[in-house]
């Protein structure tokens, strides 16, 4: 039986978006059902890895690797900028940077990096829930359609993007800090 939850939260969205509107607030706009801005703590679900930039969040240069590290240090704390429909721009909150796509990552996948934010479809990401629990599931590129993993289901390793699926390597849980 297919759950109305996804609608209620599109609706309550558009009811939020128009009463911001109405009362000319901004702030409560930027929110969606699930999600307040944060922070929040992104997870892998097979690996444990934190979503973190290299250098722990002390690098607040454009183009740094993104990793899934295996330990809970500074640099992996993170806000969600709600743009539209399902799409989010993911701040990260030591560095003020944001998730994009980067380039080719051992000649193969793409990896993901930082760089200054951007309204522009490569810094917008779907979260897809997983098993109608919402604060879990794959994190997707508009941009490129592919999905945010860990490239082995090891510890402390680059996140690239890849084909969406079903797999723990694909899903992320979204802890509140």
């Amino acid at each position: 039986m297919k759950s109305n939850s996804g609608f209620f939260a599109r609706l309550a969205v558009i009811a939020g978006t128009l009463f911001a509107l109405v009362l000319g607030n901004s702030a409560a706009a930027t929110a969606a059902p699930g999600f307040d801005s944060g922070p929040w703590r992104i997870v892998n679900s097979a690996t444990s890895g934190h979503l973190m930039p290299a250098g722990y969040g002390l690098n607040h240069q454009d183009g740094i690797l993104i990793y899934a590290w295996n330990e809970t240090a500074t640099g992996d704390s993170w806000h969600l900028e709600w743009v539209e429909q399902n799409y989010y721009i993911i701040r990260n909150t030591d560095t003020s940077k944001c998730l994009k796509p980067g380039g080719l990552f051992d000649g193969l996948k793409t990896f993901v990096t930082q760089a200054t934010c951007s309204n522009s479809y490569e810094f917008q990401w779907d979260i897809v829930s997983r098993w109608n629990n919402p604060y879990e599931g794959q994190i997707i590129s508009r941009s490129t359609k592919q999905a945010l993993r860990p490239y082995y289901n090891l510890p402390n390793q680059v996140v690239i993007l890849d084909t969406p699926s079903e797999s723990a390597m694909n899903s992320w849980s979204f802890n509140r800090l």
